[in-house]
């Protein structure tokens, strides 16, 4: 079974991305704020409004 979860763009109001579990190599968090980095395999760097926990949730990565 995929999982996936759909996160908002940082600062973005109206951009959701679906990001599959398979493609995630590193979730790290942003110091200021609230929100995360999250880093797939294609190289590309996604800030997403969700905390670094909800992340993990959303995805069942812990």
């Amino acid at each position: 079974m995929i999982h996936s979860g759909t996160f908002k763009l940082w600062g973005q109001k109206l951009i959701n991305v679906i990001i599959y579990k398979e493609d995630v190599l590193k979730i790290s968090p942003i110091k200021k704020g609230r929100g995360c980095i999250i880093y797939l395999k294609n190289k590309v760097p996604y800030q997403v409004n969700e905390s670094e926990r909800e992340v993990y949730r959303k995805l069942n990565l812990a």
